[in-house]
Order: structure tokens, then sequence, then C-alpha cells
């Protein structure tokens, strides 16, 4: 039962590409994610200080 588990093709695949392209498509991702939420950040902050400005003239 065991053999055939390791043979079977349907299995196999998704035990190879754990270590493989889910790190190399999980790491963009994550990249992307930390990106938008920094530039999400940064143009929230900009546009509080803005508006900031403005009030206060």
């Amino acid at each position: 039962m065991m053999m055939e588990n390791l043979t079977n093709p349907h299995v196999h695949p998704g035990i190879h590409l754990v270590p493989g392209p889910t790190y190399d498509s999980g790491w963009p991702t994550l990249i992307m994610i930390i990106a938008i939420v920094t530039i999400a950040f940064l143009g929230v902050m900009g546009l509080n200080a803005f508006l900031e400005s403005r009030r206060s003239k």
C-alpha cells in the first residue's frame, strides 16, 4: 500500500513539489503584499499630512 502511494502519479508530484514552487511562488507574493501594504500606508500617511496642512491654514 505504501509503495503504491509512492509510485502513484497523482500523489508523488504533490509531495515532490512542496519544497520547490511553494517557496518560488510564495516569496514574490509575500514581497508584493508587503510592498502594497507599505505603499498604502505611506499613501494614507501622506494624505493625512496633506489634509492636516490644509486644515491648519
